[in-house]
């Protein structure tokens, strides 16, 4: 599902790993978030700096969740942002 609404709410919040800003719009991957060579839900996004991002898929999702949590655990911290329930 695509919705570059959602996509641009994301790109405006902090690096969920770290905090910094400006972020790139992550997609969800691994844990079956996708189907083969297609990305995940742009509602399956988390906000990453640059050199965040590029940590995850250089190190792999496994190996960059042991060092920052899980992404879905960033997933619903993202969405409480968005949703107001979060800071």
């Amino acid at each position: 599902m695509k919705s570059r609404k959602h996509m641009a709410r994301v790109a405006d919040l902090a690096c969920c790993a770290c905090q910094r800003v400006p972020v790139q719009v992550h997609h969800l991957i691994g844990r079956d978030m996708k189907g083969m060579g297609q990305k995940s839900s742009d509602y399956f996004t988390i906000p990453l700096c640059a050199a965040c991002h590029g940590a995850l898929h250089n190190a792999g999702w496994r190996e960059w969740e042991r060092w920052n949590g899980s992404q879905l655990h960033h997933l619903a911290g993202t969405l409480a942002i968005l949703l107001g329930d979060g800071t």
